[in-house]
């Protein structure tokens, strides 16, 4: 990612200059490169997309970011919200993803000249690279007391060359999400696990960032300590790649890093991803086409909703995000009808969206509602989801036994350091400095389960390969 991308106020420099670029019409000329094929933009797209920008201009800083990255105490204490704007700004608004997504494409490969830095000190010295350990993102410090963040100047945001090309992406990918993908509505076939099989969950890890690498890495050698065992493996991505869902982010920072690589990998370990509001930010198509469409992802059938099974359990992966933060049908109908035809088995659901939260008040949620009559038999017995970029677990809470939030796999927040409200009971405290000296950084993790018939022994494992909790499932 580019630093400058992750600082709210350029990002919204950025806006405000193509909201008053002179040309954004579809009838001036456009650019030879295509920003995003599949088709002629109207002036009505520009419009809309227009629309769209201003009004997300116009809201404030926690609007834009997740409400539970800080404490309502600690928000309003000396600013960490501002701060935390400033230095990892992934908002969860769709049209401001969408900027974000286009500026470094924009950036990257349609005017990389312009990442150049193009003024040197008078003594002629070259400027320094330092990496954020952070966000993974270039610092570079000069002569005296001026700093360029990123490859960019910090007090003079970059005046795009040509905002047409960079509008009609914008226009393109906000059509896109106005006209998302069809939804399958077709589950992928029951897939049978061993007993003994392994399970590694990470959620919200799609940032591509040198940290969310790190759990890649330390991923890949959970599998080689599971190959020595002789255990099935799978791992799951519990949803959202950043900024918005588009083929060229899970081109760049998704897939090239996807702890399945190798051939031999691909053979033995299988991979599933679930959909999350990331990634539906454009629609969801790169999501369905594209991620799903890569052979290691096959067993999935370019369905979004998918269940592992054996003699003790299945496993229910959901899409909670083609509709927001809700169940598209037939899911719920699904879940209901493997709780009948499997009534001597335990249950696990899999998704992007929490049920419930420490963090915010989100009462109850059409997810909540759509799962009534499955939530009702009693017979959820685990629960793991992403979205919120914390890793939280809790007490048994609306009819779920084991409740788990592990959306910490590669988004930045502060480390929370107040007590945990009820229902929770855990939660991930491990972190880093931050360089600047302001709030400390939560670490990233994931989790393995390793199942042991009816039985599931959980481990909670942060970017540095330490064990951070283990439990059991039973």
């Amino acid at each position: 990612m580019i630093r400058q991308l992750l600082r709210r106020h350029f990002v919204f420099d950025q806006m405000d200059q193509l909201m008053n670029s002179p040309e954004q019409g579809a009838q001036t000329q456009r650019r030879s490169v295509d920003p995003v094929p599949g088709g002629d933009l109207t002036q009505e797209d520009y419009e809309e997309a227009r629309a769209a920008l201003i009004k997300a201009s116009q809201r404030g800083p926690e609007e834009h970011l997740v409400v539970h990255t800080l404490t309502a105490d600690r928000r309003g204490r000396g600013g960490q919200v501002e701060r935390l704007d400033e230095k990892a700004f992934l908002s969860r608004d769709a049209i401001t993803s969408i900027v974000q997504s286009v500026l470094e494409q924009y950036y990257e490969e349609i005017e990389p000249e312009i990442q150049k830095v193009q003024e040197q000190p008078a003594d002629d010295r070259r400027a320094i690279g330092v990496e954020n350990p952070v966000t993974d993102t270039f610092l570079a410090s000069v002569a005296g007391d001026r700093r360029i963040w990123g490859r960019f100047e910090e007090t003079d945001p970059i005046i795009l060359s040509d905002p047409l090309w960079v509008n009609s992406a914008i226009a393109m990918l906000w059509r896109r999400f106005r006209n998302k993908h069809a939804f399958n509505e077709r589950p992928a076939r029951p897939y049978t696990i061993r007993d003994d099989a392994r399970l590694v969950l990470v959620g919200d890890w799609g940032t591509g960032l040198g940290r969310a690498q790190k759990i890649s890495a330390e991923i890949k050698k959970v599998l080689e300590e599971g190959k020595a065992e002789g255990r099935e493996q799978h791992v799951i991505h519990l949803g959202d790649v950043y900024y918005s869902g588009w083929e060229y982010e899970y081109r760049k920072r998704f897939l090239p890093y996807w702890p399945v690589q190798s051939e031999e990998d691909r053979q033995r370990v299988t991979s599933w991803a679930c959909n999350g509001n990331h990634d539906m930010y454009s629609g969801g198509h790169a999501y369905f086409d594209y991620l799903l469409a890569d052979e290691r992802f096959a067993l999935q059938e370019q369905s979004s909703y998918f269940s592992f099974e054996n003699q003790h359990w299945q496993i229910l992966g959901l899409d909670t995000a083609w509709d927001d933060h809700a169940l598209k049908d037939p899911q719920a109908t699904w879940v209901e009808q493997k709780l009948r035809d499997f009534p001597d088995r335990k249950t696990m659901l899999l998704s992007h969206h929490q049920l419930f939260s420490v963090y915010e008040e989100l009462g109850t949620t059409k997810l909540e509602e759509k799962l009534r009559g499955a939530l009702d038999t009693d017979r959820i017995d685990a629960w793991f989801w992403g979205h919120e970029h914390r890793c939280v677990l809790y007490e048994p809470y609306k009819r779920v036994r084991f409740a788990r939030c592990l959306g910490n796999g590669g988004v930045p927040v502060y480390r929370d350091e107040e007590p945990l409200k009820e229902p929770g009971v855990w939660q991930l405290q491990g972190y880093l400095p931050d360089p600047d000296g302001f709030e400390e950084w939560a670490l990233f993790g994931f989790a393995v389960l390793d199942f042991q018939g009816p039985a599931i022994r959980v481990r909670y494992i942060d970017e540095n390969g330490s064990p951070q909790k283990e439990e059991p499932i039973e």
